[in-house]
């Protein structure tokens, strides 16, 4: 019922679209987005000069970008030890982290960046829910960091091949099968 009184249905491929079909559902308006990404969205050429200088950013300075909550069981934490490893070694590094700092570890996120030194190089946005705006944040990056316990599915790893960026993530959910088969990063075990 709801198909049929929707004004625009997004299918994941064409054969979910021949699915509907054969079950006699009449689609009007429909997109087709693999896995739920705009592909074209992300792996646009976007002019990012403009988003360096909203986030202050030094030249030469590089982009490590995290996306989703930003709570310990998503190895936020993880990627906090090794942006301070890096700086430490001399790599100019910003941490960009997008999404929301889980309520019950906020205070320790905050203790453990002011541990670590890095409150010059954590940039927290809060959620970004404008597609458009999210692609442009991946086009900023130099890397995208995923290093997630577990994952339903991770969204995320999909969103960085789509923008063309590599991914250092955990073999969980559906990295464990589409970085390797497109090699566009590198997987270690949580932790």
């Amino acid at each position: 019922r709801l198909l049929r009184r929707a004004s625009h249905v997004i299918v994941q491929s064409d054969h979910e679209l021949e699915v509907l079909r054969q079950y006699r559902f009449t689609l009007g308006a429909h997109s087709i987005i693999p896995f739920g990404v705009e592909a074209g969205l992300f792996a646009a050429d976007y002019d990012v000069s403009g988003l360096r200088a909203r986030l202050g950013l030094r030249d030469g300075e590089r982009v490590a970008l995290f996306v989703g909550k930003i709570m310990s069981p998503k190895g936020a934490f993880h990627c906090l030890e090794v942006v301070a490893r890096l700086r430490a070694s001399g790599v100019p590094l910003r941490l960009v982290m997008v999404g929301d700092v889980h309520d019950r570890e906020r205070e320790t996120f905050s203790d453990r960046i002011r541990a670590l030194s890095l409150a010059d190089a954590v940039t927290l946005t809060g959620p970004i829910t404008d597609r458009t705006e999210l692609a442009r944040y991946y086009q900023l990056a130099d890397v995208v960091l995923f290093p997630s316990q577990y994952e339903q599915f991770g969204i995320v790893a999909i969103e960085a091949g789509a923008s063309g960026r590599p991914l250092i993530g955990t073999p969980v959910g559906i990295m464990q099968s589409i970085v390797p088969a497109y090699g566009y990063g590198l997987l270690h075990p949580f932790g």
